[in-house]
């Protein structure tokens, strides 16, 4: 665009001094009509030139807008980026603080679980400690029932041997009849006997061993409440 305004120009000037020229200046004007004709064959490449400059100064324009645009979608995403950059940084901070208050929450978890934990050790040792004793009960109360048998074998041996005894005083009741001092010292014997029956059945009322169509009511009751007392450590263990 700058080379056509020249060349209007140089033809107003040449035109200037065509009408406003002196002789003396006529070497002047054929010095610059040999540059103008010089100029007017360079006016077609200097036009395409033109006309590339023009088309390279579109392109430059087209991709400046272009960046302007771009430049433009980078600031409105950066802007956005800074917006969300904020906000993840409150929801950090907002993490955070829940990340601390549940660490709180999970140390006192974690020493509650402690606090259990020592409380289940102290009842298994009381669970372990009641086997013991529970094992040391069943070992006496088979003892006492191995006793009580026994003492139930030799009670019944005894009475069988009363009975025999019993049945021959009485098959030599007739014989007796006759004589009476014999009579007499079969009954002190009988007498003896009973006593010493009274006595062994006393004995047996007292260690709780007679046999139980002969224990009393108190004696059941209270068998009864040691087997309950077995079957309930049993049951807690």
């Amino acid at each position: 665009m700058m080379i056509v305004q020249n060349f209007i120009l140089i033809l107003l000037q040449l035109h200037y001094f065509w009408h406003k020229a002196e002789p003396k200046d006529c070497e002047t004007l054929h010095t610059l009509n040999h540059r103008l004709e010089s100029d007017l064959k360079e006016l077609p490449k200097l036009k395409r030139e033109n006309k590339h400059l023009e088309a390279e100064l579109r392109k430059s324009e087209s991709m400046y807008e272009q960046e302007r645009l771009t430049r433009e979608m980078q600031e409105t995403r950066l802007t956005e980026l800074e917006q969300k950059l904020v906000s993840a940084n409150s929801k950090t901070r907002n993490c955070q603080e829940n990340l601390e208050v549940l660490q709180r929450k999970l140390n006192q978890i974690e020493l509650e679980r402690e606090r259990d934990q020592r409380q289940k050790d102290q009842l298994k040792q009381k669970c372990l400690n009641t086997k013991e004793e529970l094992e040391k009960v069943k070992y006496e109360n088979d003892n006492n029932r191995k006793e009580k048998d026994r003492l139930q074998e030799n009670l019944a041996q005894y009475k069988a041997e009363l009975k025999q005894k019993t049945e021959e005083l009485q098959s030599d009741k007739a014989k007796l009849t006759t004589a009476n001092k014999e009579l007499n010292n079969q009954r002190s014997v009988s007498v003896k006997l009973r006593q010493e029956i009274d006595r062994y059945e006393t004995l047996l009322d007292q260690r709780h061993l007679r046999p139980r169509d002969q224990v009393d009511s108190g004696d059941i009751k209270d068998e009864e409440e040691v087997q309950q007392t077995e079957t309930l450590s049993i049951e807690n263990y």
